[in-house]
């Protein structure tokens, strides 16, 4: 049982790194939309056309650069999903088997208790019976 509990456990940690990995995809999304935003502003606020074509050139370089490192990152991550999910497939596929293990087990139990009446009720009875032709005549 406790090993059911331990996988249990483990897959509840492996649900929770999902949602943590879900989460963290989503922040860099949302950063990455915030940057964006913010550098479309300030190409708005230049007035000089050299300044601005600089910029823009500067501007896109790194967002480039961002844009491969949060490919980089979101891929990462979706191979992290993957084995992660693939680590929870797997628990669940022992947890299943453990279920029907104690499944079998239990019946096995109820099958062991049900052998233990009978024979308790077939010793009482061969007691009651080896009591009975044990007593004098005419006391039986």
């Amino acid at each position: 049982m406790s090993v059911n509990l331990a996988l249990s456990f483990e897959s509840s940690e492996l649900m929770k790194q999902i949602v943590n990995v879900t989460s963290t995809n989503l922040k860099l999304t949302q950063e990455h939309e915030r940057l964006v935003l913010h550098t479309s502003k300030q190409e708005e606020e230049k007035l000089n056309m050299s300044q601005t074509i600089k910029y823009l050139v500067d501007s896109n370089a790194w967002r480039e650069d961002e844009e491969r490192r949060l490919s980089e990152m979101n891929s990462f991550l979706n191979d992290e999903l993957f084995e992660v999910k693939g680590k929870n497939a797997e628990l669940l596929e022992v947890n299943d088997g453990l279920q029907r293990e104690i499944k079998n087990l239990n019946a096995q139990i109820t099958d062991l208790h049900e052998q233990n009446q009978n024979l308790s009720s077939t010793v009482m009875k061969e007691r009651q019976e080896a009591a009975g032709t044990n007593l004098p005549p005419g006391t039986g």
